[in-house]
């Protein structure tokens, strides 16, 4: 709350920390409400501070500029590369550290199989121009210019010119001890020696990678509500620490230099995945409980999850704005306060694991919606075929033939278990394709006004207290039910009509929706002239008028079906060369 206060100054932050006030001087404990307030005027301070100091050292007439690359967060897409960069130097200005997002088009196919071979943290002088990133232009549509902002980014380099010496020049010893370049290096390891399918998997449950993940496979694991299976979450963490403990004891270790390992492991761990929101949770938790236990003063899961919020806040407090956040400390959060009295009633684990998955699915609807305008039903489902499959079998191979590489890579036994893992995860492919083909199994919420959240809410809470406590059931489930039906169907059946004027950057599409959902009609679509490519230059994520603008929009408003497009020109920037895309 303190940190949306400072950063946001929304008003129900406001309302929140005033009602969390009172509830604090109604407990009359001194030691408590001073801790409390110490804690809390370090939040406003760490968020004040992060606020005051997002600003932009450089100008719009800068055109030459030191930025030094982290391969990590380099992407190369057809002809075009975009990468998170740190300015060293802008003109005449020198010692900054500011981060800029730049943009560059590859003009032969030589120079971009240069860019591939960049595996190292290295500086790079760029010319290029100054941009603004774009601010929203449409009613609900993703606001790029706050996303960057909030990731202290306020320039997009446009750039003309990159000059690349990676091609001519080979890491040192010093290099290959950036942790940076080290996971860059095990990165093009794990290529080299597994197929693409699994080396995709092993980057992308190891060190949180998910570039190599095929679009249209990752966009199943969303659609059907599994997309967490993809990033290393504290189920992950806990499988690490739990293995390699019994490997450690095992050996003869004991456990006060198993401690000091783990002590070790998990930071260096955490910096090569890139200290993700999930990872920091996990690992910071992990070290907390241990360090209490190590030192006789035994902290609660539930005090390590409110340390480890604060001392996240305090690093970055605009992460609060992230859905990832929100999930990750949300979920994990009310796993802990039922996981006695709700999720393990039954001695059945199958059963428990219902109820999980019910419940998690429930708390994440709200999350959800108010990002994506949308959520997964069947992820409830979904979650009981895939957790098991990913916990037990795709994750102990993925560690099993990452290990193998570095010592029995070439032997017939490594071979075989790669063609297990390969056949495994065209088969995980191949149902998650087909799950996603589920009719309705995605509803589309809309935009819910605010008034309506709150209710769902409530509701939710009202539902799970009555749950764990077995009282007055029937009541709270019937209070769920009306609520989640208005919140699904206010927007689609809204007694109001909308006409919308949408800037489609080629000049502008109408959007008309009838009262009570009774029509949508869509008055040219906009798009840009599409030219021939050589394969080297066609990028595999197609950025589209129709994936940018008219889909979030039409979602936002509650709409799945377009009933009527009206076209007023013959020319392609009209139409659109993906106007079948505007079935959502």
């Amino acid at each position: 709350m303190c940190a949306i206060i400072v950063l946001t100054t929304h008003w129900l932050s406001y309302l929140l920390l005033f009602i969390w006030l009172i509830r604090l001087a109604a407990t009359r404990r001194k030691e408590l409400i001073i801790y409390t307030c110490l804690l809390m005027s370090a939040t406003f301070f760490f968020a004040g501070f992060e606020k005051n100091h997002n600003r932009t050292a450089l100008l719009a007439e800068d055109q030459l500029f030191l930025i030094e690359l982290d391969p990590n967060k380099l992407k190369i897409d057809g002809d075009q590369i975009q990468f998170y960069g740190t300015v060293k130097e802008a003109g005449t200005k020198v010692k900054l550290a500011e981060k800029v997002v730049v943009f560059y088009r590859l003009s032969t196919e030589e120079e971009k199989n240069n860019w591939k071979k960049q595996q190292k943290v290295e500086d790079f002088i760029v010319t290029g121009s100054l941009a603004k990133p774009e601010k929203n232009r449409n009613l609900n549509q993703f606001d790029y210019h706050r996303y960057l902002y909030r990731n202290k980014i306020h320039w997009i380099v446009e750039a003309t010119t990159i000059d690349i010496h990676s091609e001519l020049q080979q890491q040192t010893f010093f290099d290959k001890l950036n942790l940076k370049n080290l996971r860059q290096n095990i990165l093009a390891h794990i290529e080299s020696e597994t197929t693409a399918t699994i080396a995709s998997y092993i980057k992308t449950l190891l060190f949180a990678d998910t570039s190599s993940i095929d679009d249209q496979v990752m966009s199943g694991y969303k659609e059907i509500g599994i997309i967490h299976l993809l990033s290393i979450s504290g189920l992950h963490i806990q499988f690490f620490i739990t293995g390699l403990t019994y490997i450690l004891w095992r050996l003869g270790v004991t456990r006060e230099r198993t401690y000091l390992l783990l002590l070790i492991f998990l930071p260096l761990y955490g910096s090569l995945t890139g200290w993700g929101t999930s990872i920091f949770r996990a690992i910071v938790m992990s070290l907390l409980s241990q360090t209490g236990a190590r030192i006789r003063k035994p902290i609660s899961g539930l005090d390590a999850w409110s340390w480890t919020l604060i001392f996240g806040l305090w690093l970055n407090p605009y992460q609060i704005f992230s859905i990832g956040f929100q999930l990750s400390y949300l979920l994990s959060l009310t796993l802990m306060l039922f996981s006695d009295s709700l999720f393990n009633r039954s001695k059945l684990a199958s059963i428990n694991n219902v109820v999980i998955s019910f419940i998690l699915t429930l708390i994440s609807i709200p999350i959800l919606s108010f990002h994506f305008f949308e959520f997964s039903w069947i992820g409830m489902f979904a979650n009981l075929i895939f957790v098991p499959l990913f916990t037990w079998v795709v994750m102990p191979l993925s560690i099993f033939l990452f290990a193998s590489s570095y010592l029995l890579s070439g032997t017939l036994f490594f071979h075989f278990l790669s063609n297990l893992m390969e056949s495994l995860l065209e088969m995980t492919e191949w149902l998650v394709l087909k799950i996603k083909l589920f009719p309705y199994s995605t509803i589309v919420t809309g935009k819910v006004p605010f008034g309506l959240f709150i209710l769902m809410i409530i509701g939710l809470i009202l539902f799970i207290v009555a749950l764990e406590g077995r009282k007055k059931i029937k009541r709270s489930v019937v209070l769920l039910v009306v609520v989640f039906t208005i919140f699904i169907y206010y927007q689609k059946y809204n007694p109001f009509g909308e006409v919308l004027v949408l800037d489609v950057g080629q000049g502008d599409a109408i959007l008309i929706k009838k009262p009570f959902g009774a029509g949508v009609y869509l008055i040219d679509t906009g798009g840009a002239m599409a030219f021939e490519k050589e394969e080297w230059q066609i990028r595999k994520k197609q950025s589209t008028v129709a994936s940018r603008v008219l889909i979030p929009v039409i979602k936002s408003l509650g709409v799945t079906q377009i009933d009527q497009v009206f076209i007023t020109h013959g020319d392609e920037d009209h139409i659109c060369f993906c106007l079948r895309m505007l079935l959502v």
